[in-house]
């Protein structure tokens, strides 16, 4: 089949692209070129998604990944990568890198639909999960953070006094616990206050 066959085919312009796209896309560097070159990525940041997508069309033993394109099989490279003992950070990165290329995949042809967009939330919460999520809340509520300032008031000593500034000052500054360990006091600027 030509790609003049294809028109008669697929009239409409984006139809006949998509037929073309499948008929003669037969390997990784024929989707590469076709669908992912000339992003606008870096070129670190690039080779760093095309290894997750060629893991990915390997896993998937080289079928067009518009046809792997499947909630199933993006589950499954997923349990696969975790089971060859991947950190969930890694994983994470292999799952964002895939959500690119599927999303190029989509902006060429609207009409086909991710995996990405149609999966449930616990699927979608599963291949978020990273070694830095260890809970779901990102920094205290204004009563939790009154409730600790409480407490610590009521040590009156040295060491209590030294907590409460410390905990104080983390707070309102927003620096993180390895950010103020390492803090310096020619790094610390005056104002007019002090």
């Amino acid at each position: 089949m030509t790609p003049t066959d294809l028109v008669t085919y697929f009239p409409n312009q984006q139809m006949g692209n998509l037929a073309d796209d499948l008929v003669n896309v037969k390997t990784w560097d024929d989707f590469e070129r076709r669908f992912l070159y000339g992003t606008g990525k870096s070129r670190e940041t690039y080779k760093t998604y095309m290894v997750a997508c060629k893991q990915f069309h390997a896993f998937t033993k080289g079928e067009h990944p518009m046809q792997s394109g499947t909630v199933a099989n993006v589950e499954a490279f997923y349990d696969s990568i975790l089971a060859d003992g991947v950190s969930l950070s890694t994983a994470k990165l292999r799952m964002s890198s895939l959500k690119y290329m599927f999303g190029r995949v989509q902006d060429r042809f609207p009409i086909w639909q991710s995996p990405f967009d149609v999966m449930n939330e616990v699927t979608k919460r599963k291949l978020n999960a990273s070694d830095t999520d260890v809970s779901e809340k990102g920094a205290l509520t204004m009563k939790e953070y009154r409730d600790v300032l409480s407490m610590l008031r009521k040590d009156i000593s040295l060491r209590g006094v030294q907590d409460y500034a410390h905990f104080r000052f983390l707070v309102v500054s927003g620096l993180r616990a390895f950010e103020a360990v390492g803090l310096q006091w020619k790094q610390i600027d005056e104002c007019e206050t002090g």
